[in-house]
């Protein structure tokens, strides 16, 4: 900054020093003058006024923020009524589930309206069931005393002997994996070869 000094001192040193002088009326006498005094630090010492060795305070830190506080609240847990509880729940044999329960679970491996269409092959030809389902195959008979059987797993399920003009149908329950086999003599059109997904299997339709 600057500032005007008025009085008999004409010089000044170190950090203030006279600038120049300006002329004017002083007590109102013409010819009065005053001496200017600037104030420059850097006369003083040479660290004033450089940005390398004088700056603001930096202080190096961690800082925390809490986004979120919680208190944790006591349990109190009844090992008791937790066990009445599970007590009635279906057990592995399901022999406590309530009537209405089982009505469900019966349905469950009733034939669903899901179904793939299959086809007839030759005599003796086997298959292999995608999921819990039904096979339904109905087949008609062009001459007298022509059978149509049905093995599951080898095993004989159905031995059918039909006449001319006879359609034999029927429906069979399989499980996923069951390899079923169709031996017959029909000679006549296959009407419907087909396996509905159980209802419980739905998931499993493609």
């Amino acid at each position: 900054g600057m500032f005007e000094c008025e009085g008999q001192t004409t010089t000044a040193n170190e950090s203030f020093y006279t600038s120049w002088n300006k002329w004017g009326v002083h007590d109102g006498n013409r010819g009065a003058y005053t001496k200017n005094i600037t104030f420059d630090a850097s006369r003083s010492s040479s660290i004033y006024g450089n940005s390398t060795t004088v700056q603001p305070q930096t202080i190096k830190a961690f800082v925390y923020i809490v986004v979120a506080n919680s208190t944790k609240t006591s349990i109190q847990v009844d090992i008791d009524k937790i066990t009445t509880d599970l007590n009635g729940k279906a057990d592995t044999d399901l022999t406590n589930v309530t009537d209405s329960a089982k009505v469900l679970m019966s349905g469950m491996a009733m034939p669903s309206n899901k179904y793939i269409d299959l086809t007839l092959g030759a005599s003796g030809s086997e298959y292999t069931a995608p999921a819990n389902g039904w096979i339904k195959l109905a087949k008609m008979a062009n001459g007298d005393r022509q059978y149509l059987g049905l093995f599951i797993n080898n095993v004989i399920t159905f031995n059918i002997v039909g006449w001319n003009g006879m359609e034999t149908a029927f429906i069979c329950p399989v499980l996923k994996g069951d390899i079923f086999k169709v031996q017959y003599s029909y000679s006549g059109p296959t009407n419907i070869f087909r396996f509905y997904y159980a209802e419980g299997s739905e998931s499993e339709a493609n």
